[in-house]
This record gives structure tokens, sequence and C-alpha cells, in this order.
């Protein structure tokens, strides 16, 4: 994939292995404790959210990618950036990007 991406001229961004994006509701953020491979439908019980579980992590890691992206382009130095969690994020966890480094997510 990192090599098509930069075929044409885009970015692969990775999450941290260990982001909670099928336990984070991406509707406001809360992170619930446990969430078995059995449970197909992620169920918020904060704000009553339901979605199936991989549509859920997916707009979960969108977001991350998003925020990325826009930091990437404010920043324009190449140096390091920081991609915040959505709003709403419990623990308001922070993810580093520095030039050079392997931590990426989807294609831009």
């Amino acid at each position: 994939m990192k090599y098509k991406a930069e075929w044409y001229g885009s970015k692969v961004v990775e999450a941290d292995p260990f982001f909670p994006s099928t336990k984070r509701c991406s509707n406001c953020g809360n992170v619930r404790g446990e969430m078995p491979l059995s449970e197909r439908v992620y169920e918020c019980d904060v704000c009553g959210y339901e979605a199936d579980r991989e549509l859920n992590s997916a707009r979960n890691l969108a977001s991350v990618a998003a925020s990325w992206a826009e930091t990437q382009n404010a920043c324009k130095s190449g140096e390091v950036h920081a991609a915040r969690l959505p709003q709403g994020s419990s623990h308001g966890q922070v993810l580093h990007e520095e030039a050079g480094t392997e931590h990426r997510l989807g294609m831009f």
C-alpha cells in the first residue's frame, strides 16, 4: 500500500496499535471497557448510538486520519505533528507524528 500511495502522490497514515477504534463511540467519543469479537453491533452506553462494529471502527480511524491531515497542512514544516482524537474523547489522547516515522492509517 505504501508503494501505491507514493506512486499516486498520497500519504499512508497508520493508527497507533493500541488506539481503541472498535471500543470508541464514533458519535460522542466514549470508550467502552470491553467489546468481545462476538459483538457485531456497537452500542454506546452514553449517547445511544448504534452501528455495525466495523463501520464504527472505520469512522473512528477516518477521524484520526482527517485530524492528522489537517494538522499536517497547518504545520507545513514536516517536523513534528500531533493529531487529536475527535472532540468528546473521554481520554483526550494525542497521537504524535514525527517526520520519517511509521504512524500511519489510510491514504490521502
